[in-house]
């Protein structure tokens, strides 16, 4: 994952602040033109389920991905984001407009993701808006570890290639 962070973050800056958590469904609230093709597709799809199975004033989100931080590095260099580009949905315009935005430089974040059972978890008016991080409430259920995403050998194979990508500048 690629991420800029820093609109309601302390001092603006991006930072990991749990190295265990939740993904939280949300709404693209941007603009579908910012994706590339495969986002674009991944996006429809997803609108089309959340239209179906949602409403606008949603009170509770159900979690089923659970996430383990592997590594976060600052990638200061616009050819690294470029080389990660087809490992992303967004596109490249919005990539170089996110990368330069303020000040040069994106977060590279690896992660294991985990499918949990699903548990329910009221939305409070705290968890609305552009966040990276939210406080879910305590009763949270912990994760079970138990349905990797993808296997040790897919994660380490996903891996090396991010980072042969980011190692080489392109000539």
């Amino acid at each position: 994952m690629l991420r800029k962070g820093g609109i309601a973050e302390p001092e603006g800056e991006f930072s990991v602040q749990d190295h265990g958590f939740w993904l939280f469904p949300t709404r693209f609230h941007g603009d579908p033109e910012k994706l590339n093709a495969k986002g674009r597709k991944l996006y429809e799809e997803h609108r089309k389920q959340s239209e179906e199975t949602t409403d606008t004033a949603q009170t509770e989100v159900s979690l089923d991905l659970f996430c383990e931080l592997d590594q976060a590095i600052h990638l200061s260099r616009w050819w690294q984001v470029y080389q990660l580009a087809r490992y992303q949905t967004l596109s490249l315009e919005t990539l170089e407009e996110r990368f330069y935005y303020r000040r040069p430089g994106i977060y590279l974040l690896t992660f294991r993701a985990y499918r949990e059972p699903a548990t329910k978890v009221s939305v409070s008016p705290e968890m609305e808006g552009c966040r990276s991080w939210l406080q879910l409430p305590s009763e949270t259920p912990s994760p079970t570890f138990e349905q990797e995403v993808l296997t040790d050998d897919q994660f380490a194979h996903l891996v090396e290639n991010l980072f042969l990508a980011i190692e080489r500048e392109p000539a």
